[in-house]
């Protein structure tokens, strides 16, 4: 588990956090929290209607998948390193979007500069690791 959380990347960088309670009082006085609520259905009809579900397809566009995979220390606290380095800038990233900027910046190098740099990253045994009794 990392030590640092994004509150800490965030108070260390100055930037002070979003008021959420301030936003939630706003939006509850507003009236616009919650739709209005139907009548409750009933079990047996709730039942009926999620066997008819039609079955999974891929992902529509726009939406995400969620991916796992291991990281040796050194990478996830380079993750760490970088969101840090970027939060001076002002921006505030999580974990997966400086993976997905990793991506954007791999897929702006032609074919010979992205091999030279696949080449420095270091094969890992894929799988989960076994369990230490």
């Amino acid at each position: 588990m990392s030590t640092t959380k994004s509150l800490a990347d965030r108070m260390k960088a100055g930037i002070a956090p979003a008021d959420k309670f301030k936003a939630a009082d706003t939006a509850m006085a507003s009236g616009t929290l919650l739709p209005a609520m139907a009548s409750p259905e009933p079990v047996a009809a709730v039942a009926v209607k999620a066997s008819v579900l039609p079955a999974k397809t891929a992902p529509a566009e726009g939406s995400v998948i969620r991916e796992n995979f291991s990281l040796p220390p050194a990478d996830s606290a380079l993750i760490d390193a970088l969101r840090k380095r970027v939060a001076v800038q002002g921006v505030l990233l999580n974990r997966s979007e400086v993976l997905r900027a990793g991506l954007a910046a791999l897929s702006a190098l032609n074919d010979v500069q992205l091999g030279k740099v696949a080449g420095l990253v270091p094969k890992m045994k894929s799988g989960r690791p076994k369990a230490t009794a």
